[in-house]
């Protein structure tokens, strides 16, 4: 398993994500595809909204 949490920052504001792989051996191993998963998810938790406690119908 390999994994990385790179961390964002944008006007003061931090975030983090993780990108993974689970492996049998290093070769099946790409370093870019999981920085840019990683990547990926901390930029989409930027500029996050708060909403208010509720209750909310939901989908599953």
């Amino acid at each position: 398993m390999s994994y990385v949490v790179p961390v964002v920052e944008e006007n003061g504001e931090k975030q983090d994500g993780i990108g993974y792989t689970i492996a049998k051996s290093l070769d099946e191993i790409d370093p870019k595809t999981i920085a840019k998963q990683g990547v990926k998810e901390a930029i989409s938790k930027l500029n996050g909204k708060i909403i208010p406690s509720g209750n909310y119908k939901t989908i599953l």
